[in-house]
């Protein structure tokens, strides 16, 4: 691993490399609150998997697993980022397997991003923003 300079909660941040699967039960649905990354379907799935050991913070394009002393960040393949999104606007999760994604190295955290593409207009693009939806996760730099 190499240095992070990207905290939540205190701990590093890193890159996982390896894409791992979850399982999401009805017990997780019935358990699972929307809007919290913490304490939804997602992290309860993680938890129970887990044995409870591990906490875990699930964002609709994003999901961080606590391993001890750090984070490991995977991206949500597609078909998880609509459940949540669905779930956090009252619709139903819906049981099964879906797959936690390691980063490719154009999403990894230590990749280089141009910030100011602009479109082809020449206009700067504007981001847009999920209503109804968790707010995004926060990243601290190192100080």
């Amino acid at each position: 691993m190499t240095e992070s300079i990207r905290k939540v909660k205190g701990l590093p941040v890193f890159d996982a490399t390896k894409s791992r699967w979850i399982h999401v039960t009805r017990r997780d649905l019935e358990n699972g609150y929307t809007m919290l990354p913490n304490y939804c379907v997602v992290a309860h799935a993680l938890g129970r998997q887990e044995n409870g050991k591990r906490e875990a913070i699930a964002q609709p394009s994003v999901v961080l697993i606590k391993d001890r002393n750090h984070w490991e960040r995977y991206m949500t393949s597609s078909r998880l980022r609509i459940e949540i999104i669905i779930h956090d606007r009252g619709g139903e999760f819906m049981e099964g397997e879906y797959k936690l994604l390691a980063p490719i190295k154009s999403r990894m955290l230590e990749s280089v991003r141009n910030s100011n593409k602009k479109s082809p207009t020449g206009k700067k693009r504007e981001h847009h923003f999920l209503k109804g939806v968790r707010e995004r996760l926060v990243y601290k730099e190192e100080d």
